[in-house]
Parts: C-alpha cells; structure tokens; sequence
C-alpha cells in the first residue's frame, strides 16, 4: 500500500472517475509507447472503495502499458486532494495530450489481482 498522510475527498475521486469507462486514449496517463498506434484500451470497471482509512481503487482494462496506473492513479489521487478539480481531471482522461499527467504512485501501491485471456482456458483439449 501507498501512505498518504492528507485526507482524501474520496466522494470527489469518485465522482471523477465515472468518466473512465469504454474506449479511452491513455496517452495522457503514459510516457513514450513502445507501439503508438495501440493507445485505445477498453475500461470495463474503475471503482474506488473505503475500509476506514485503507482506499482501493480497482482498474480493469482490455490492457496497461508501463507506469499507467501509477500515473493514472496519481492524477485521482490529486483530485482527492483538491490540487485538481474533477472537471480537469475528466479533461484529461477524454482530451488530454501525450504524457500530461505528471504525478505518479509509488509501486508499492500497486497489486495485480488478475489477468484473463478471451478464450481462456480452451472449450476444448488442444495437444
């Protein structure tokens, strides 16, 4: 986990989030890309959660590139703290430009909880 010594507005990283769902571009949330032309991922779920002082912020996507949740989470992270309103927080997520958002979490804060393949397992043995 990441210890944030600040309270957090968590109902407005909330309400900021509710953008993040569908097609997005995440150039705004990366560095270079290794591919440019594969930036759109699809959002299934970003849902942000409160047990006392622990939050979780759950991100499931067609895909990530390196350092995108970090920074992705940076960016609600400063909507919690009130250095980014919610509007310029879903400006960024529908129109920003390539590596606009700065602020990163640090690794320790990041837990993979799952990876699912389309097709997977097989319907059928395969040798």
């Amino acid at each position: 986990a990441a210890h944030i010594s600040e309270k957090l507005d968590t109902e407005s990283m909330m309400v900021a989030i509710q953008c993040m769902t569908g097609w997005l571009d995440i150039r705004p949330f990366t560095g270079t890309l290794d591919n440019p032309e594969n930036y759109l991922r699809r959002f299934d779920k970003v849902l942000l959660s409160r047990d006392n002082d622990a939050i979780t912020i759950e991100i499931e996507a067609s895909g990530f590139v390196m350092h995108q949740i970090r920074i992705t989470v940076g960016a609600i992270v400063k909507v919690g703290l009130g250095e980014m309103s919610i509007g310029d927080f879903q400006r960024l997520v529908l129109h920003g430009k390539p590596g606009q958002a700065k602020s990163m979490m640090p690794s320790e804060g990041l837990c993979l909880i799952d990876v699912k393949y389309d097709d997977f397992p097989p319907k059928e043995e395969r040798n």
